[in-house]
């Protein structure tokens, strides 16, 4: 009888254990999912804070590109007009060259022309007086 005694006692504290190691069984599940919840909604966050940030370095990046072709643009365009003008100017000393020459060949036409000019007025002054 003390042992059966004995094992109903053996038996009770073992439900109770288990009743007991049940119940922080229950809890320490619960605390766990909470616990994995929690760390969930902060990786979230993070993830979320982070393409935010990514977002913006994106923006900053394209502001920067767009700001930074807008720049060699204007360099380019400056570059172009000045070659522009260049080209032009070098174009107008040519003209002016040509102009210069072209009066100097006409200058000479001229004076060549008066020469034969005052040749054959000679030439007719000494006929006409040898014919006299």
């Amino acid at each position: 009888m003390l042992l059966t005694q004995l094992t109903e006692r053996l038996q009770k504290q073992n439900d109770q254990c288990e009743k007991i190691l049940s119940a922080h069984q229950e809890s320490f599940d619960s605390l766990l999912q909470t616990q994995k919840e929690q760390f969930d909604n902060s990786l979230l966050e993070k993830e979320n804070k982070q393409t935010l940030q990514l977002k913006e370095c994106q923006g900053e990046s394209q502001k920067h590109a767009s700001e930074l072709l807008e720049e060699k643009q204007k360099e380019f365009d400056q570059v172009s007009n000045t070659q522009k003008e260049l080209y032009q100017k070098m174009l107008r000393e040519e003209k002016d060259g040509m102009r210069e020459e072209l009066t100097k060949e006409r200058k000479e036409m001229d004076a060549y022309s008066k020469k034969i000019t005052h040749k054959v007025l000679r030439r007719r002054e000494n006929l006409s007086q040898r014919k006299n």
